[in-house]
């Protein structure tokens, strides 16, 4: 639960949700995938509600029609909670291509909090329409989180081990009110020894019900080049998203 939980903060558990001004679509998770950004903006004055796990909270503001803050919590661990922060801001190309900026800023409490805390600036690019979009981002990781295996038998640095993630994400209506949602990344890193990176793999559904949605779907962690360690292991993905206004 430790991980799943980490790699919920780490792969930007509030997600971008977004639609045009000129949409009328009042459901505003529509847009997402299932934690990574999109470039699509907000109706000024916009509010969305985010839960992962049961455990992740979160909301989202739209101040302008181009300006999102975000922020949120975890419940657990209860003694030194987890805490997110977000801000972004998109810009129209054309119709159906927005490019945005984004900071996020991770405090993780499962070490001191003095030493754990992550970074991550992205510049996003998304193509689409809310119904069929598709998002490349790219990204730096900075920050400190001690990562490690139950019994001790490893450590090392999440950040020194990758500095850099790209990602591709793409969200479809494909019948009524289903969603095929995927979201992938790729994180890099060198260090004295090596080349470190992480893949990350994510493929499942996202269900719209009035102004909720339900995601549901698995994701896979696989560190195939680790200094410290190898591993691949997988975690089931589950979200919901209400539109308050």
């Amino acid at each position: 639960m430790k991980h799943s939980l980490l790699l919920s903060w780490l792969l930007l558990a509030i997600p971008s949700i977004g639609i045009s001004q000129t949409d009328s679509v009042r459901n505003y998770s529509q847009a997402s995938y299932f934690f990574q950004p999109s470039a699509l903006p907000l109706p000024k004055g916009t509010l969305l509600y985010n839960n992962y796990y049961l455990l992740v909270n979160s909301v989202q503001y739209s101040l302008t029609g181009n300006l999102i803050a975000a922020g949120g919590f975890s419940l657990s661990p209860v003694s030194a909670p987890s805490l997110f922060a977000r801000i972004q801001y998109s810009v129209p190309v054309t119709d159906k291509i927005h490019i945005g900026l984004t900071a996020s800023y991770y405090r993780l409490s499962y070490d001191s909090p003095r030493r754990s805390h992550l970074f991550i600036p992205q510049i996003l690019l998304t193509s689409g329409t809310p119904m069929s979009h598709g998002t490349f981002g790219m990204g730096l990781v900075r920050g400190n989180y001690w990562f490690t295996d139950f019994d001790g038998n490893w450590l090392f640095n999440l950040p020194d081990q990758i500095r850099m993630t790209t990602s591709l994400s793409y969200s479809r209506q494909v019948w009524r009110q289903f969603h095929l949602v995927t979201q992938n990344h790729y994180f890099k890193g060198n260090n004295r020894i090596g080349q470190s990176e992480v893949v990350v793999f994510s493929l499942g559904a996202k269900y719209v019900l009035g102004k909720s949605a339900f995601k549901a779907g698995i994701l896979k962690f696989y560190y195939p080049k680790g200094t410290a360690v190898r591993f691949s292991v997988a975690y089931p993905v589950a979200s919901y998203s209400l539109t308050i206004r």
